[in-house]
């Protein structure tokens, strides 16, 4: 088994600093289910893509421009380690070090590295790269995503800051440091607690209205089996609650239609039309290419936002 496989089955043993986010409910691309039903092996770890194996890559490379930048200067694990004194070891192979919380073993750190500031305070270093459309919302902030993740660090190491250095769309570099923040690990420390409770008893959390969730329901039951099951006392209310949801969708399609044509109508065989407010509408000829058949065209009605 490989250094990264090894990673990932120890991951199952408790949660890490990227699923910290998800139980603080600031992962959009994760839900609670999602995560519970990979930890307890119903479905798969998603496997690694291309924008991620390029960040592992680069890790290194990000890294040296951090320490070139800043006057943080580099600290070995080993002696982060003996300093801190309140992290266990729970993974460590060819430089892949994967700490657990001395008091709650199931929580889990694997930070990019430790480091030292002018004052002598130790902390950790997280390496990031991501699209140059990304810059923006990292000079408002650190995204809560990440955020939650370095706290999470923070909880396992006891370290008192940690520091990301971030690479954009491969030619623009920056770096940021975020403080401890003792009341949000403590609400993190119970949201794992709790869901980690769930996954040694192996209690499904309820499903929520993510995509994640939607997804990980689609590649847990991918095929039907015949049989028919009774569906829980609650399900009465979903079932009422859905048959009104579907109805007002139905009444705001038919509302969308209307309107729609009526704007359609006024522009006639034009190609724009302008409202008083000065707001344009599109109503142009689309042009569909058929694979098979010969294609077709249809005329489409879009508003034009202002900034477009």
């Amino acid at each position: 088994m490989d250094t990264r496989q090894e990673w990932l089955e120890s991951r199952k043993r408790g949660i890490g600093g990227s699923e910290a986010a998800t139980l603080m409910g600031l992962n959009p691309w994760d839900s609670p289910f999602a995560l519970w039903s990979r930890k307890v092996g119903l479905v798969e770890d998603n496997e690694e893509n291309e924008a991620m194996e390029w960040g592992r890559r680069l890790e290194g490379v990000v890294a040296e421009k951090f320490f070139d930048a800043t006057e943080h200067v580099r600290v070995s694990d080993d002696d982060a380690l003996a300093e801190i004194g309140c992290a266990d070891v729970h993974f460590r192979k060819d430089g892949v070090l994967t700490l657990c919380h001395e008091d709650y073993t199931w929580m889990l750190a694997t930070p990019d590295a430790f480091i030292r500031d002018t004052e002598g305070r130790l902390g950790i270093l997280e390496v990031k790269t991501t699209r140059r459309d990304k810059l923006a919302e990292w000079q408002e902030g650190t995204p809560p995503y990440y955020y939650a993740q370095v706290q999470h660090y923070m909880a396992v190491t006891g370290t008192s800051y940690a520091c990301f250095a971030v690479l954009f769309g491969g030619q623009k570099f920056m770096w940021c440091r975020v403080e401890r923040d003792d009341g949000f690990i403590s609400d993190l420390v119970q949201n794992v607690w709790a869901f980690w409770a769930k996954v040694t008893s192996e209690v499904q959390p309820d499903a929520d209205d993510s995509i994640a969730t939607e997804e990980t329901l689609k590649r847990m039951y991918p095929k039907d089996d015949g049989e028919t099951v009774e569906l829980p006392d609650d399900a009465d209310g979903w079932d009422d609650e859905l048959l009104e949801v579907n109805a007002k969708i139905k009444e705001l399609k038919e509302h969308k239609r209307a309107l729609e044509t009526r704007i359609k109508a006024c522009i006639g065989g034009a190609s724009y039309g302008t409202l008083p407010s000065g707001v344009q509408y599109s109503f142009k000829r689309v042009e569909v290419a058929a694979r098979q058949q010969s294609g077709y065209s249809f005329r489409k009605l879009n508003r034009i936002d202002a900034s477009d």
